[in-house]
């Protein structure tokens, strides 16, 4: 055991030097110079739909292949952890065909399995998944998903878990720092190498290219031009590979939309060129086409009818088309904190609404059961908006009447929550703060656990703001 745990940190070590070493490099390079196209395609075709009554048993035979399977043809197997590793890859294996969460008997099987010196590459990469949260990874976590995405790149395991290892490793190193360490670079163009490899060669049901590919997508998408070179890259992919499946027409709506937006740029209307808004209404209308097309094929999707609100948005046919295509994606609980999201950033007075109707809206759910989690949140995140819209006519924004007992209702039913997380009480501090609720400040300031200095522009303001509140508290 404690010569297994020597090999992992020596290799740690050399994993993270090498990484430390790396210069910072054109967030687009990997992708460009990423191989392949639709006439490279070798995969055989799906055995079923995704509607076939048999899909999810292929998808459940698919997984314990890729799993189970692979680990018991090929792993690295020792009677003194193959009993407790083949339950753990089975249990996973059906977490990714169903919608089970996963438990903390799932994180004991895998921590077993280490403990007991397992040193699979699949099985490494599965305990650091399940024991470390990339988005709350520290340089030591980010480490780890380095060498686990490494070690599975040199092992016999399926692209697509090659391809999660890199994404949860760029993951976790975007989360060290808020400078973009050459990490996260490094891994995305990984993934993504690896992402067309499978995509063209590889047998796997749509449901699970698609999750990838969504996630991955969304974690570019902080990236612009990495984000547009993805669009270009696999909506061909899976045109020729599922033509005919409602998730590649939802992922086709979702390219449209971003393209449309993109050509329009961020500004005021009046800043938008011709050429802008020509591109403009032509991708939202085939982003209408292709979004239809997905409802049509399968209307259990959460993504269709919110990728419809943003093409309402852009549009602007009318409030009851919006509220259509809200009340359908609400369906989902899942799909309420986004489509709650969407629905108050359509409903502002930059777009197709006004102060007094978004408001309304947003203090509506915090009437409602069915909008819990983060949801009572979005009232707060709609002032934090119309504070930046109004800064220039209303500069007092922060002190008018009505703010302070949307904020403070906002919270309250948030923290009501036993999953609450206990850091946005930063954000409810900066916002008593702002309103001058000087006891709420020195009240809330007791039920932090760690301070997050930089949310409050460094320790020194952080103590001149404490300072304050406790003067004025005493006066």
């Amino acid at each position: 055991m404690k010569a297994v745990q020597s090999r992992w940190w020596g290799a740690v070590a050399l994993i993270s030097l090498l990484f430390l070493q790396a210069c910072s490099k054109d967030p687009t390079a990997e992708y460009r110079a990423s191989a392949g196209s639709v006439a490279d395609i070798t995969a055989p075709k799906p055995d079923y739909s995704s509607l076939d009554p048999g899909f999810t048993n292929w998808c459940f035979e698919w997984s314990r292949e890729t799993y189970l399977k692979s680990y018991e043809s090929q792993g690295r197997r020792d009677p003194q952890w193959d009993e407790i590793v083949r339950p753990a890859l089975s249990n996973y294996a059906r977490l990714r065909v169903t919608d089970e969460a996963l438990t903390i008997e799932h994180r004991r099987d895998f921590k077993r399995a280490v403990d007991a010196g397992c040193d699979d590459p699949l099985v490494v990469y599965l305990y650091t998944r399940v024991m470390y949260d990339p988005d709350q990874a520290t340089r030591k976590t980010a480490v780890k998903y380095t060498l686990a995405a490494r070690q599975l790149d040199n092992s016999h395991y399926a692209g697509l878990i090659q391809c999660f290892g890199h994404l949860r490793a760029a993951q976790a190193w975007r989360n060290t720092d808020t400078n973009k360490p050459p990490q996260v670079n490094e891994h995305r163009g990984l993934a993504f190498d690896r992402l067309l490899k499978v995509l063209q060669h590889d047998a796997l049901p749509v449901t699970i290219a698609f999750q990838f590919c969504d996630e991955f997508y969304r974690e570019l998408s902080r990236s612009p031009q990495s984000a547009e070179l993805f669009r270009q890259k696999i909506e061909p992919l899976f045109n020729a590979r599922w033509p005919e499946e409602a998730r590649t027409m939802l992922l086709k709506g979702r390219f449209a939309v971003d393209d449309a937006w993109a050509a329009r740029g961020s500004g005021w209307a009046n800043t938008v060129t011709e050429e802008g808004w020509r591109v403009f209404h032509r991708r939202l209308a085939d982003a209408e086409q292709a979004l239809n097309w997905s409802w049509e094929l399968d209307p259990t999707l959460p993504g269709t009818p919110l990728e419809f609100m943003r093409v309402e948005l852009g549009q602007g046919r009318g409030r009851a088309r919006m509220e259509l295509w809200f009340n359908r994606a609400i369906v989902h609980p899942g799909a309420r904190y986004d489509a709650l999201e969407q629905k108050l950033w359509y409903l502002q007075p930059r777009w197709h609404g006004s102060e007094e109707e978004c408001l309304l809206a947003a203090r509506d759910i915090l009437k409602s059961d069915d909008f819990k989690g983060n949801c009572p949140l979005q009232l707060y995140r709609l002032h934090e908006s119309l504070a930046k819209y109004f800064e220039d006519r209303r500069p007092e924004y922060w002190l008018e009447p009505h703010v302070w007992p949307d904020l403070k209702a906002a919270f309250e039913r948030y923290f009501s929550q036993d999953e609450a997380d206990n850091g946005w009480r930063h954000n409810y501090i900066l916002c008593a703060y702002r309103c001058r609720q000087w006891a709420t400040v020195n009240e809330e300031l007791g039920k932090l656990d760690d301070v997050n200095y930089a949310y409050f522009g460094g320790e020194e303001e952080f103590n001149r703001m404490k300072a304050e509140a406790q003067r004025h508290t005493q006066e």
